[in-house]
């Protein structure tokens, strides 16, 4: 009876053992197939990962003007026939004067993506006070420098990723002067060194880099002389006399001219504008109380 019981014990052990290694067969299989399935996901994951970042610097690449050495890009020689050039092209400016040019580039068959400027000016006739980047060009790749002693200047800039490349005449940045000295037409330019970048292509896309023709009048202009069509006389209230300037050479007004007259215990006035003119009126209409022996201009 004990040895039956032993036989049927041992028959029960090995029963029980023989579910137990299935048991653990069927596990490991199944941690096989899970942890083959964590290794193909997650291969699949690091390639979307890899191809994601490889694409962004593929792109970035494109926008920059130095392409990154570990990604190879199909580029073509660029067209060179994109143009620099300041608008305006030309102006006259006072003595100790701030004035704006701006600096553009005409993309001509290129779809320009980055500009670096290099900008040489005379330093004793022009004091360069900041360089704004357009809003077209607002990706700064180098800072603007400004270098007053030496009359040099430069920035580098790029649009931002998200934006299309220009494709038409566009702003890149705004250089702000003040006139220092009395000077005929001299130049504020673009070195050889400012290049542009198009997408697709390699080398440079510019072709020609015009200058700006900036005169510095020192000399102010002064008024020559104050008249009026009118006789001398005695005038009621509500008459009109009109009061003509004349200049040394042709003004603009920034605002109205205003002509302070004498008429006694109160002074009257009367304002004007005047536009690239050599002359300039305006009318004074006579009030109750004035009085004047010589209608003379006080200030103007």
């Amino acid at each position: 009876m004990l040895n039956s019981n032993f036989e049927k014990n041992v028959k029960r052990g090995y029963q029980s053992l023989g579910r137990s290694m299935l048991l653990v067969g069927r596990r490991r299989i199944r941690l096989s197939s899970a942890l083959l399935a964590i290794v193909f996901f997650g291969g699949a994951f690091t390639m979307l990962i890899w191809n994601v970042s490889s694409t962004f610097q593929r792109e970035t690449a494109e926008r920059s003007l130095l392409p990154f050495p570990s990604i190879q890009v199909n580029r073509t020689q660029a067209a060179a026939n994109s143009t620099l050039f300041f608008n305006p092209a030309s102006t006259s400016v006072a003595g100790d004067q701030q004035f704006s040019l701006d600096a553009q580039i005409n993309p001509g068959t290129n779809a320009v993506s980055a500009v670096e400027l290099h900008v040489t000016y005379d330093q004793t006739k022009f004091r360069l006070d900041s360089i704004t980047a357009s809003s077209t060009f607002s990706l700064e790749l180098a800072a603007a420098s400004i270098n007053n002693t030496n009359g040099t200047a430069s920035i580098a800039v790029a649009v931002p990723l998200a934006n299309p490349s220009v494709t038409s005449t566009s702003s890149i940045a705004t250089f702000s002067f003040h006139s220092l000295a009395s000077v005929t037409g001299s130049s504020i330019a673009f070195t050889t060194a400012s290049i542009a970048s198009a997408d697709g292509e390699s080398g440079n896309a510019i072709v020609t880099r015009t200058p700006a023709s900036v005169t510095v009048d020192g000399t102010p202009p002064t008024i020559t002389s104050i008249t009026s069509a009118h006789a001398n006389g005695t005038f009621t209230t509500g008459e009109i006399i009109p009061v003509s300037l004349t200049f040394s050479e042709a003004v603009t007004s920034t605002g109205s001219v205003t002509v302070t007259l004498e008429t006694g215990t109160t002074d009257r006035t009367c304002t004007f504008t005047v536009s690239n003119a050599t002359t300039g009126s305006c009318n004074y209409t006579v009030q109750a109380g004035d009085t004047s022996a010589d209608l003379n201009v006080n200030t103007v």
